[in-house]
């Protein structure tokens, strides 16, 4: 559990995705390359457990901004992959800032308009039982309120079949920056694919995997 020693030093608020995007700049995993190596072991779980889990229940709020208001930057982490998702499928999303270098949240409230102040307890303190929880990966760590839905566990029985099936029928080729990248499933000559950023490798699980028919927005077709 994390209590008042952490949130007492800390100033933070919840924001809608829309109101935070009118803010930030748009932010995007643009290596693909560091990304296919780090992913490639768990592409069932990035491509089909998770895709599949949001666009069900939607996303497991909130996402992460850390900001400086000193340095005048901002980080999200954990939660790149849920921001990259989302710009194809733009559904609701929530985050929450947390500045360890300002403290005011008025202040922090004007940077961010739109941003609220996170739920109080029954008396009023902020001191009130958070949860992190580690990943499926052990590497990073969520925070939340420890009554809020908790990451699911997206390498299931059933996903793992669903994957083995669907990947033994069709599958894609992925490019970037001139380079083959990775082939994820049984991919044919035709299904070569140029992808802006990650956010491409998102648009093609969802268009092979779950019948994704909107205008391709992050991704080409390999011509030459």
């Amino acid at each position: 559990m994390i209590y008042n020693p952490l949130q007492q030093r800390l100033t933070w608020g919840k924001i809608d995705g829309r109101d935070l995007w009118k803010v930030l700049p748009a932010t995007r995993i643009k290596d693909v390359e560091i990304w296919c190596d780090r992913q490639r072991d768990r592409l069932d779980i990035r491509l089909y457990g998770f895709i599949k889990n949001v666009l069900k229940d939607g996303f497991v709020d909130p996402t992460i901004v850390w900001y400086s208001a000193l340095k005048q930057e901002f980080s999200i982490h954990p939660g790149m992959n849920r921001v990259m998702l989302n710009r194809v499928i733009k559904i609701p999303q929530r985050f929450w800032i947390i500045s360890y270098d300002e403290n005011s949240f008025y202040n922090l409230a004007e940077t961010f308009p739109g941003l609220k102040r996170l739920r109080l307890d029954k008396f009023g303190n902020r001191d009130i039982p958070l949860i992190a929880q580690h990943r499926n990966d052990n590497r990073m760590f969520e925070i939340q309120f420890e009554d809020d839905r908790l990451l699911p566990n997206f390498r299931t029985e059933e996903n793992s079949k669903e994957w083995t099936e669907l990947t033994n029928q069709k599958g894609f080729h992925v490019w970037w920056n001139n380079k083959l990248q990775m082939t994820v499933g049984n991919a044919t000559e035709k299904d070569h694919w140029v992808v802006d950023d990650v956010g491409g490798i998102y648009e093609l699980g969802l268009k092979y995997y779950f019948n994704w028919e909107k205008p391709n927005a992050f991704i080409h077709r390999k011509t030459t």
